[in-house]
């Protein structure tokens, strides 16, 4: 009993020590995982300063390019073909600053959504970390029960009394419920019991020759005395 408990108390602490290496496991690849999440954050606050300024390059664009549209709308007739040329230069600013107003949106969109991920990930990281701790503190209480269930360990008269299964009283011998037809003693007295099996392993079981052999009358007639009653069926329609 004492070697039982033993091998009992190190198997648990051997699994104690599998679950804690596993939590670590888990630790390290959250802490990558993070390490990660946190250089795309940088990036994409990145992407979103260099829109920024992109944008302000674009306004900035546009705001010079009305202003020689402006200058040009007060110039002569002969500059008719140059102010045609800056109202589609104007036009193309225009269109690229909605553009970089447009990418700003979807950079500040993916920020958003990754700070939201961060942040889940972060909650599920908390929450594993209490059942992990959780989880060790029971095992803990389960292995300083075990340990208060053995006992002294140290008492050498614990290898000479008896156990608590050789001092146990013995279970009465009964009988759960009653045998009816053939037991295993009487099974193989039946004439027509063993000439089945006898047919069944030439392959003759499913032939009209064996259920009229087996449905004959000569087979009904018992042969030893405890034979005589049978509640299990052996006829078969032809």
């Amino acid at each position: 009993m004492q070697a039982e408990a033993r091998a009992a108390l190190d198997a648990r602490r051997q699994h104690l020590a599998s679950e804690l290496a596993e939590l670590e496991k888990l630790r390290e690849r959250r802490r990558t995982e993070e390490a990660a999440e946190a250089a795309e954050a940088e990036a994409l606050a990145k992407q979103v300063e260099e829109a920024r300024e992109r944008r302000a390059a674009a306004e900035r664009a546009h705001k010079r390019a009305l202003i020689e549209e402006y200058r040009r709308e007060q110039s002569s007739a002969e500059q008719a073909a140059e102010e045609v040329r800056a109202r589609e230069a104007a036009a193309r600013r225009e269109e690229e600053l909605k553009q970089a107003e447009h990418n700003l949106e979807r950079v500040k969109y993916r920020q958003e959504q990754l700070q939201a991920k961060i942040d889940e990930r972060r909650a599920a990281a908390a929450h594993a970390q209490a059942l992990g701790d959780e989880q060790a503190r029971r095992l803990e209480a389960v292995r300083e029960r075990a340990i208060a269930a053995m006992g002294d360990l140290t008492d050498p008269e614990r290898l000479h009394k008896p156990t608590f299964a050789s001092s146990a009283a013995p279970l009465p011998n009964t009988v759960l419920f009653a045998a009816t037809g053939y037991t295993e003693s009487t099974l193989m007295k039946d004439m027509r019991y063993k000439l089945g099996v006898a047919l069944s392993n030439a392959g003759l079981a499913n032939t009209n020759y064996a259920r009229q052999i087996l449905t004959s009358e000569k087979l009904t007639q018992p042969r030893r005395p405890d034979a005589i009653v049978s509640s299990v069926p052996f006829s078969h329609p032809i």
